[in-house]
Order: C-alpha cells, then sequence, then structure tokens
C-alpha cells in the first residue's frame, strides 16, 4: 500500500483532498494529515515543487476555514481577546477606562491584574483604538508567518505541522502577547551564534518584565558561558538573571501580582498542571484503572518498542548551545501550568533538534505537536466519554514522552560540552 504513496500522482491527489477535507471535518483531516506526515517521512519521500505549494496552502486554508467556522458557530467569539485585554489594561495606565470587547459586545472596566510582570504597570496605552491596533498587530503578525511560509524549504514538514497545531492556533484565535516572545526567540534560533550582547539582554529584560518565564533565557545562557569557561559573560549574565529575579520576586511575593495558574483537561498542560487535575477533579481511582491500561498496553507491545530507534545525533556546537540555552525556558513551561498556546516554545525546541533526528523521532516530534493539547479535538469542555479519554491519553502520553525525551536531550548537550574540554 505504501509503494503507490510513491506515485506523483497519488500525492498530487491526496495533497488535493486535505486541502478539502480542512473544509469538511477536522478530526477526519488530522488523522488524513498524520498519515501523509508518517508516509512522507517513513519512505523518505520529496514534494516537487507544485506538490509543496498545495502543501504550504494547508495552513492557509486552515485558518481561513478555521476563523469562518468560529463566527459562523458563534458571532460572538472571543477573538483577539489576550491582546484586547492587554491593550486595555496599558490604556488603563493612563486612567479609568471601560473598553467594549470586540465580537462579545460586553464593556469591561479596567482590570485589578491581568498576571503579566511589573513593566505593564508602567507602560501607558494613550490610543483609543485598542481593536484597530489589535487587528494591526494581528495582520502583521500573520504576514510575517506567510513570508516565511512562502520562502521555507528546510523542516518544511515540521513547520506546516507547528503552524497547524492547536498550541498554535490558540495563539493566534487569542494574539496573545507570546507572540512577541514566540518571533524573539525564533529569530534567536535562526542566528549563527549566541554570543554575549548587552543589546540583547537589554530587549530580553524589557521582555522577562512583561512575560516573566523569560528569565529563563538568562539562566540558559548563564549555563552556557560556565561550560565555555568566559567567566565574564557568565558573570556579566548572573547580574541580569540576578536583577530580574529580584524584581520578579517582588512583584509576585511581596506585591502579591496574579500568577496565572490555568486548569482544564483540554486548553492547558504541563506537570504541576496534571497533578491539579488529579488532585481536585479526577481523583486516584481512575488515574490508577488508567495507569493499569497503560501497562497492559506496554506488556502486549514491549516486544515491538525498541527505544534504541530513537536516535539523535548532536554534531554541530551552534545546535548544543541553543538547546543549552533554550531548554531551561521550556523545562519551566512544562512543570507549571500554562495554556494551551505556549506549547509554541516546545515547538520551536522541537525545530532544533528536528534536523538531527531519525525518522522515527521526527514522526513522533510532528505527532506530539499536533496532540499534545486537545482543545480543537475535544473542545471547551470535556464530556466523558471513550474518545475524549482516549484524546486525552494520548495527549499525555506524547506530552510526557516529549518531556522526558527533552530532557535527556539537554544533558546529552551538557555531556557533549564536557566530553570537548
Amino acid at each position: 500500500m505504501l509503494s503507490i504513496t510513491k506515485n506523483n500522482r497519488f500525492k498530487f491527489l491526496y495533497l488535493l483532498a486535505l486541502n478539502i477535507l480542512i473544509y469538511l471535518n477536522y478530526k477526519t483531516f488530522l488523522l488524513a494529515f498524520m498519515f501523509f506526515i508518517f508516509v512522507l517521512i517513513k519512505e523518505s519521500l520529496v514534494l516537487n515543487d507544485f506538490e509543496s505549494i498545495l502543501f504550504k496552502l494547508i495552513p492557509i486554508n486552515y485558518y481561513f476555514n478555521a476563523i469562518y467556522s468560529t463566527f459562523k458557530n458563534n458571532p460572538n467569539s472571543s477573538f483577539f481577546w489576550d491582546m484586547q485585554n492587554f491593550l486595555h489594561y496599558l490604556r488603563c495606565n493612563t486612567g479609568p477606562y471601560v473598553n467594549e470587547y470586540k465580537f462579545i459586545n460586553e464593556k469591561i472596566s479596567c482590570p485589578d491584574s491581568i498576571g503579566y510582570g511589573p513593566l505593564v504597570e508602567y507602560i501607558q496605552f494613550t490610543f483609543e483604538g485598542i481593536w484597530e491596533v489589535t487587528v494591526l498587530i494581528g495582520i502583521l503578525f500573520l504576514i510575517v508567518l506567510t513570508v516565511f511560509l512562502i520562502f521555507t524549504k528546510k523542516n518544511l514538514y515540521l513547520t506546516v505541522s507547528i503552524l497547524i497545531s492547536p498550541g498554535f492556533h490558540f495563539l493566534i484565535f487569542s494574539l496573545n502577547t507570546d507572540l512577541i516572545v514566540f518571533l524573539y526567540i525564533f529569530f534567536l534560533i535562526k542566528t549563527k551564534e549566541l554570543e554575549y550582547r548587552n543589546s540583547n539582554f537589554i530587549i530580553l529584560t524589557i521582555i522577562t518584565l512583561i512575560k516573566t518565564y523569560t528569565v529563563m533565557l538568562f539562566f540558559g545562557y548563564l549555563i552556557k558561558f560556565i561550560m565555555d569557561k568566559k567567566s565574564k559573560y557568565a558573570a556579566l549574565t548572573f547580574s541580569y538573571f540576578l536583577f530580574n529575579i529580584i524584581i520578579l520576586v517582588y512583584h509576585y511575593y511581596f506585591q502579591n501580582s496574579l500568577l496565572p495558574s490555568p486548569l482544564s483537561f483540554t486548553r492547558s498542560f504541563g506537570l504541576l498542571h496534571d497533578l491539579r487535575l488529579v488532585f481536585d477533579n479526577i481523583g486516584f481511582n481512575e488515574v490508577g484503572y488508567l495507569t493499569i491500561g497503560l501497562l497492559i498496553i506496554f506488556t502486549l507491545f514491549k516486544n515491538k518498542l525498541d527505544l534504541t530507534k530513537l536516535e539523535i545525533k548532536l554534531s554541530e556546537t551552534i545546535i548544543v548551545d541553543k538547546i543549552i540555552v533554550f531548554f531551561p525556558l521550556c523545562f519551566l513551561i512544562n512543570v507549571y501550568a500554562n495554556w494551551g498556546y505556549k506549547f509554541v516554545f516546545n515547538s520551536l525546541f522541537i525545530y532544533i533538534i528536528y534536523t538531527y533526528s531519525n525518522k522515527l523521532l521526527k514522526i513522533l516530534f510532528i505527532f506530539t505537536n499536533l496532540l499534545v493539547t486537545t482543545y480543537y479535538s475535544i473542545g471547551w469542555g470535556f464530556t466523558e466519554n471513550l474518545y475524549n479519554y482516549f484524546m486525552i491519553t494520548t495527549s499525555k502520553l506524547f506530552f510526557y514522552f516529549y518531556f522526558l525525551l527533552s530532557t535527556y536531550v539537554f544533558i546529552v548537550a551538557i555531556w557533549s560540552k564536557v566530553d570537548k574540554k
């Protein structure tokens, strides 16, 4: 059967069908897309120029349909809510201001807190057109993504998979300010070196005092400079790190500022998040049944599970450096509780190591991007049925597989630095 897929006509028709399936049924499209990715990677198939265009059209059709169907089913959708909320809070720094949020048609007064870092208390947004600026930011973000997609040749399968992943979908629809962090980190990933620059650390400090979790990038840089025995840069990096930590501790602990900790079956993830789900919502009986089920599956397929096939080769120094710098941020995100759109930072980490992974890992990485967040495959709420339990279980398996593997890759990167000394 797989030999048929090597036929160019089959690939053309399948890609055409994928672009059509987007408009018919999300779950069917997702399954068909995953099958196609599996075949492409397993059989080492390469798309020709025209097939690549059809493949790149998938995200465009995906979001066109997503936006259309969202407003068709719910005209009062909270589209671009996060950015409206963020700009509204900055507008409130100039004085009391009631904002009418677009589409939900609610007039909301200034919120007490939005869970951001201390710098948002001092930034003032003086314009009246909160929605107009929100739309402009959304359009600019989509233009940047479209231009990148058009010119993408390397890691095309992964890139398209990330763009249509639930985490990225969530990020675009909420237009959370994490998109700024995403673009900043993506720019760093595309650079050829990660050396000390005051200008970069000043920008990172500004971002950290808004988004908080990026403080772990300083920690990543600190580890890199210590491993490289660059004591001067290590000391300077530690100064930046300590400066930011002190301000953040004062903001969240001594000023009792809100630190968001979402909890949802389908819209959030993280180790502490899952522990809270177990204690507060699920209970240990259900977890026990789930564990028994997983043990049975493992027993039945243990002979087919060959972990030696999960191979990754870190040969380039710059790739090792990027892993060391960016892993601490992803680790913090994965340990804590976060909305699903923050999984895009794990997608960036996967982007770093994807080229150096074997076929099996590449498939698993793409499936991880597509399945960890179940917001769009299950929905807003959680109904107890076999399909939903299967999707939740699958999402957790892929998340913890990635969580453990990324930690292992980080350790390997550290060890490779030690070996070169």
